[in-house]
């Protein structure tokens, strides 16, 4: 599952559709140049962000994290 939500909205939303046993187990924060990968981030918005963030912003844009839940059977 990809896109732009904060962990607690995903975490939430896991939990409305029935899983259970949720839990972060992993947290991994990427910078400007690795959100250029994705299309969430248009050129326009890496370029927007490039001028406007200090160096340490720009070293930590977003955060990936890895989930483990169990669906109930």
């Amino acid at each position: 599952m990809s896109g732009a939500l904060s962990e607690r909205v995903f975490v939430k939303k896991l939990h409305n559709v029935g899983f259970t046993g949720i839990e972060v187990v992993e947290r991994y924060p990427f910078g400007l140049e690795d959100a250029a990968q994705y299309p969430l981030f248009t050129p326009d918005l890496i370029d927007l962000m490039g001028d406007l963030l200090s160096p340490a912003q720009k070293a930590e844009v977003a955060t990936s994290i890895t989930v483990t839940a169990r669906r109930p059977a």
